[in-house]
């Protein structure tokens, strides 16, 4: 999984690793959870926000995810990450 940044005005690409750890989809789970819901806080999106951060194994900062992704298409982006990161591991627990 990869996620595209706009940081100093430079597109950066960062990649989720070969390995992710059982307690990254425990958080997804989280996440998901917080964004099904109908008004999502401040704090709670800062939650989310977060958790995508760890997902990429802080390659990046919040700030750089909140400063660096488009609004227009944030909410989908963050959603499409924990949606993979959730659906990667179930995935593969069928093999």
């Amino acid at each position: 999984m990869t996620l595209t940044l706009n940081i100093n005005n430079e597109e950066k690409l960062f990649v989720i690793g070969s390995f992710v750890p059982a307690r990254v989809f425990r958080q997804a789970v989280q996440a998901q959870r917080i964004l099904s819901k109908e008004d999502i806080s401040e704090e709670d999106l800062d939650l989310v926000v977060g958790i995508v951060v760890n997902a990429f194994s802080n390659q990046f900062t919040i700030d750089e995810l909140y400063d660096g992704l488009d609004a227009r298409s944030f909410l989908s982006t963050i959603t499409n990450t924990i949606t993979t990161i959730i659906n990667g591991v179930t995935n593969d627990t069928h093999r």
